[in-house]
């Protein structure tokens, strides 16, 4: 078919074309490469690609720019291989066999077939078979090759790894997707099932940029991915800003500028971009750095609120410099007392929260904001340990209490647990979690240690480490880095690896007054040990031998601990409060 999208640029090794994408799928066979990495969206990005697409679906304009497809010809086959794509190209088709499956669940057989003969495969006249118009690499190509092929109601066979396991996961969200729209479409559900079509054909828009080779592909893939872009989101909304301002531009600048001077940004102009993007997260509700401005602009579209954003920004921006800085004047307040309860809020570097403590920064009396910066350092070590602060789950629930906090809806550290409950990992699978645990963190690894050997020695808030107490020791492993076989024989040849970083087998030194250990046997090791100041090495020095079973006995000891000291119920924080008072 003769492509009528607008041409972007076109030379003799490059060719770029704005284009509808199931226009691409519909028009070429496409190959993921051997040497790609197999399909990695998890359920928070397939989430937010559906979010996105029945946004755009529903909107004024009814279109949607989903980035760049980067293709490269092969030269063994007619198809095209992609080097950047794979994961949107992947997820299209997926909803394209959706959207199949779900006309023939209806009796639409010859839509069906449409879609299937349109996007989903191809028939190759040589070998008189078909095949996926999408071939994903080889330790994907045959489960995404079934449900391609697959009738509606066919079960997929059992994922064999994690990159098919995302794909089931991928695919049954989007078909209970579009078996939601179906149902709320009532007797029109055809016609709102061919709409979607035609805006995956037409209106889902990608720039297809064909490369003559591979070392072309790459370098436009590496270009299209540098982040040393020369405007930045907040470049754009202080422009906006100003030109709102009006006769107010001189007192917008000099909010501006003061924010600046209170994040201390110089060069860094990340950092004020995500300042933004947490600060007005903490206003709407979570927003993704690509759409940013965009939602920045929809929301200050007068010279009044150009004027009352900035002078916020002036204020929050303060409040921002002292979530990342215990030595920040804000904190003077507080005594010396609770200092190292923000300086370990900081060591944990976490930025999920800081939409949330924004909120409860300006709304909070003193008294719950104390407790609250108490009660989410264990909440922030649970999501660390169990892996539940990763994805946008977590900061959409901080940024969606933040909202309410700001309403009036939410006052207190307990009514905002029960609002984060969903994502405050529970006792037991905490426990279970940081029984296996292996911290790779050196950070992360020696806060554990330092406030768990704190706990055991029976310290009240023992979970606030001190950056003096911090700084005042190092981590080694107990089985070292490359131990000699006949010392260590407890481990067999090749398991080392799998030990070296559980937390049961790091320990504490003094690095003050102790040197390191290095590789010796462990009964050269124990000698160190046992002079440490610390409990939990103390005790390992106490064992005549050093195996997976006592790694496995000291993290479970911990684990124990841990479940106590890193409460889940912040009443638990009020009780040491009350206790160090």
């Amino acid at each position: 078919m003769e492509e009528t999208s607008p041409r972007i640029h076109q030379s003799p090794r490059i060719d770029a074309y704005l284009t509808g994408l199931g226009h691409l799928i519909r028009d070429q066979l496409l190959q993921v490469p051997l040497y790609q990495r197999s399909y990695s969206w998890d359920t928070d990005q397939i989430e937010e690609y559906w979010q996105d697409l029945r946004d755009a679906f529903n909107g004024s304009s009814r279109e949607y720019f989903l980035g760049t497809i980067v293709l490269t010809p092969d030269p063994n086959s007619r198809r095209l291989v992609v080097i950047d794509g794979q994961q949107r190209l992947a997820t299209t088709t997926m909803l394209l066999v959706a959207l199949h499956n779900a006309f023939l669940e209806g009796g639409e057989i010859g839509r069906a077939e449409g879609i299937r003969r349109t996007y989903l495969v191809a028939h190759d006249l040589e070998t008189d078979t078909a095949e996926p118009r999408l071939h994903l690499n080889e330790e994907d190509a045959e489960y995404f090759r079934q449900l391609v092929f697959g009738s509606s109601g066919d079960p997929l066979k059992t994922p064999e790894n994690l990159s098919q396991k995302r794909i089931q996961s991928a695919f049954a969200l989007l078909t209970d997707g579009v078996r939601q729209i179906v149902r709320s479409s009532g007797a029109s559900w055809q016609r709102q099932l061919i709409s979607w079509v035609q805006f995956i054909e037409g209106d889902l828009h990608v720039i297809r940029v064909i490369a003559p080779d591979a070392n072309d592909a790459f370098l436009i893939f590496e270009t299209l991915n540098d982040r040393g872009a020369p405007l930045t989101t907040a470049d754009l909304l202080k422009n906006h800003l100003y030109q709102l301002a009006g006769p107010r531009m001189d007192a917008v600048r000099r909010s501006w500028s003061v924010a600046q001077q209170n994040l201390d940004t110089g060069d860094d102009a990340e950092l004020y971009v995500t300042f933004l993007r947490h600060y007005w997260s903490s206003l709407r509700g979570a927003v993704r750095e690509r759409d940013l401005y965009r939602s920045l602009r929809n929301g200050i579209g007068s010279n009044r609120q150009a004027v009352e954003f900035a002078e916020r920004l002036e204020v929050s921006s303060g409040l921002y410099a002292a979530l990342r800085n215990a030595d920040h004047d804000y904190w003077n307040d507080f005594g010396s007392a609770f200092r190292p309860v923000i300086e370990t809020l900081v060591r944990l570097g976490l930025e999920q929260n800081r939409p949330l403590l924004l909120a409860v920064m300006e709304y909070f009396t003193s008294s719950e904001l104390r407790l609250l910066l108490r009660s989410i350092v264990g909440w922030s070590v649970r999501g660390l340990v169990t892996g539940g602060i990763g994805g946008g789950k977590t900061e959409r629930y901080y940024s969606e209490a933040a909202t309410k906090i700001r309403s009036g809806k939410i006052g207190t550290t307990e009514e905002l647990f029960y609002e984060l409950a969903p994502i405050i990992a529970p006792d037991a699978d905490f426990e279970i979690a940081l029984r296996s645990i292996r911290v790779t963190s050196s950070r992360l690894a020696r806060y554990y240690l330092l406030a768990l050997d704190r706990a055991a020695n029976g310290v009240i808030d023992s979970h606030f480490v001190s950056t003096d107490d911090y700084d005042s020791c190092s981590v080694e492993p107990v089985l070292p880095r490359h131990p000699r076989p006949e010392e260590w024989f407890e481990f067999s040849i090749g398991d080392n690896q799998q030990w070296l970083a559980r937390l049961g087998n790091l320990v504490l030194l003094n690095q003050r007054r102790m040197p390191r250990v290095g590789a010796l046997s462990f009964s050269d090791r124990r000698q160190t040990f046992a002079a440490s100041p610390y409990e939990l090495t103390r005790m390992v020095a106490r064992l005549s031998t050093w195996s997976p079973q006592a790694i496995d006995e000291r993290q479970s000891l911990m684990a124990h601990l841990g479940v106590k000291l890193w409460a889940r119920y912040p009443e638990k924080a009020k009780d040491h409060m009350l206790a160090s008072a």
